[in-house]
């Protein structure tokens, strides 16, 4: 499938859903499918075209969405790739995305157009979510793996590089904190594995799946109802309440965007919190929504998602979550491990429901 202005906006549109609040700006996402289209485009290419032992890699972004400093260039795509080169001896032949996002899901896309690899239809998780290591294709659970991991971002005296290897915590820490001395966000390339390890571990297909739920977000603007029809046809979309925003918290914090949003209905109040994506929904102080449930918060003007870093107070909303269980997912998302390093900065509890008995109630 070629990814041409058409079915890219219908990638990134999608990605804006599935992004969960997380996943980076929509206006940001079409801007890199912009240069993407004036190089040419690429194609989206089936992890099955590739040999097992080819090498692929992952492409992501890390960050804090709202911070206002934040800065990657089209030179940054580059730079990462020519740093990857210096610090790993075996050649690329296919690049992935971490995760899904209305930005997101373009990771790797001016990376494939500069070089020519191709892009890979098997992120490493078909959906946004808070940590590198959820976006690691299960190898948090390799004691041996080393990671390989190189960014960039930044301008004037906050532009940065850096380089790392060693374990994938130790890596992904460093380069966790090389986007806060950046100004917010660097451009990322990562941990080199097998397209047969890919195969097994990743999310395959779920862009494919963004494009199609992106072409209902497009054709449904505006229409709120209709959107909300159709996703539950698509996807299994459930209604959770339709209210006001009331307050918005969020600070950033370790390089994560971290708060709250509170949503009024006409006989309930609705908690959800936030890690970049809205990882909790609370009824009246009961759970109703754990990640990796997607939980969704859309305009009901725009019949659009919107993202944590662009909530704003007095917004007439829709919440509304898509089980896990109709979701493309990585295998990262089973790992009750890396579920228990969020709780702390997240200050709930997510293991309980989303793997223990409290999942019924969910």
């Amino acid at each position: 499938m070629n990814i041409d202005r058409e079915n890219g906006l219908n990638a990134i549109y999608g990605g804006l859903l599935l992004g969960g609040g997380g996943g980076g700006i929509l206006s940001e996402g079409i801007k890199i499918l912009d240069q993407v289209v004036k190089l040419g485009g690429i194609e989206l290419h089936s992890i099955d075209e590739m040999d097992n032992d080819s090498i692929v890699a992952t492409a992501s972004l890390v960050g804090s969405p709202s911070s206002k400093d934040k800065f990657v260039g089209a030179g940054h795509y580059k730079r990462v790739y020519e740093l990857f080169g210096s610090i790993y001896d075996k050649a690329v032949k296919g690049i992935i995305t971490n995760e899904l996002g209305a930005q997101s899901v373009t990771n790797g896309w001016m990376l494939s157009a500069m070089t020519g690899i191709p892009f890979i239809d098997a992120p490493c998780n078909g959906r946004a979510h808070p940590t590198g290591s959820m976006g690691s294709l299960g190898l948090s659970r390799s004691k041996n793996y080393v990671s390989v991991q190189v960014c960039a971002g930044g301008k004037g005296d906050s532009e940065i590089e850096v380089t790392a290897k060693g374990t994938l915590a130790g890596a992904s820490k460093i380069i966790r904190n090389s986007a806060v001395a950046a100004g917010g966000f660097v451009t990322v390339l990562r941990n080199p594995v097998s397209a047969g390890y890919v195969k097994e571990q990743a999310a395959v297909g779920a862009i494919e799946a963004a494009i199609k739920i992106g072409g209902i977000l497009r054709a449904d603007e505006n229409n709120i109802q209709k959107t909300i029809s159709d996703l539950m046809n698509c996807i299994g979309l459930e209604v959770l309440c339709e209210g006001v925003l009331t307050d918005v918290i969020l600070n950033s914090r370790g390089g994560f965007d971290v708060g709250e949003c509170v949503i009024k209905s006409k006989d309930s109040i609705y908690n959800v919190s936030i890690m970049n994506e809205y990882m909790t929904a609370e009824k009246n102080g009961v759970r109703i929504a754990t990640f990796p449930d997607l939980i969704a918060i859309f305009d009901k003007k725009t019949a659009l998602p919107v993202i944590s870093a662009e909530v704003v107070g007095g917004t007439e909303v829709v919440l509304a979550k898509i089980p896990s269980d109709r979701l493309i997912l990585g295998s990262s998302m089973s790992d009750i491990e890396l579920f228990k390093e969020v709780e702390p900065t997240l200050e709930k509890n997510l293991t309980d429901y989303a793997f223990g008995e409290g999942r019924e109630g969910n």
